[in-house]
């Protein structure tokens, strides 16, 4: 979570489950002000910490500007899947925008 002067203006969503560092988003709510590179930094440096040895994202063929960041904070191209949006759009189901019912949590007693 990234915050200025006490406001939350982004996040990061990670998934540390199998053997590599995945970050499956990164949002922020104010632009070209630092805030993404230092997310992302500091994803780099919790991978490091935890011994991951590859750091992974996906994005898509057309977001050129988040391409062109990602590449500016250190990463490169490793896969490109030609017409990848296309495809999956053809292959998607259709899922309900709201659950049926509540959903129940493990644990932690949110629901």
């Amino acid at each position: 979570m990234a915050w200025l002067h006490g406001r939350r203006v982004g996040l990061a969503l990670i998934d540390m489950a199998s053997h590599e560092y995945e970050i499956v988003a990164i949002h922020t709510t104010e632009h070209r002000r630092g805030i993404g590179r230092d997310l992302m930094s500091a994803c780099f440096l919790e991978a490091q910490a935890h011994g991951y040895r590859r750091v992974w994202l996906v994005t898509t063929n057309n977001n050129i500007a988040a391409i062109a960041f990602y590449q500016q904070v250190g990463m490169d191209t490793r896969v490109l899947h030609y017409n990848a949006v296309q495809t999956l759009a053809r292959a998607q189901t259709v899922h309900p925008l709201r659950s049926p019912g509540p959903v129940q949590s493990r644990g932690s007693g949110v629901a």
